[in-house]
């Protein structure tokens, strides 16, 4: 009877279009990481900018800095709606 149990709460939620516990915690886990990794490489290219000394650089210092805040806080919105469609 345990088997069964244990089939029905496994396949219940992916039957109805949910996921298992185990799989949106590493989904989770994964999206967190790559924030995180995000976040690292806008404070690189921040960091980058601060010690640029050639004028010719400086644009593309700009540019990184730009392009690596816009991705994390893209990241960072996906991860908020994606929460909130999932509650």
């Amino acid at each position: 009877m345990k088997l069964l149990e244990m089939i029905k709460e496994t396949l219940h939620p992916r039957l109805m279009g949910g996921r298992s516990g185990d799989l949106e915690k590493k989904e989770e886990y994964a999206e967190d990481h790559l924030i995180e990794r995000a976040r690292q490489e806008w404070l690189t290219a921040l960091s980058i900018f601060d010690s640029v000394l050639e004028p010719e650089l400086i644009d593309q210092a700009i540019y990184n800095i730009n392009a690596t805040e816009r991705r994390y806080v893209f990241l960072l919105k996906e991860k908020k709606l994606n929460r909130g469609l999932s509650n």
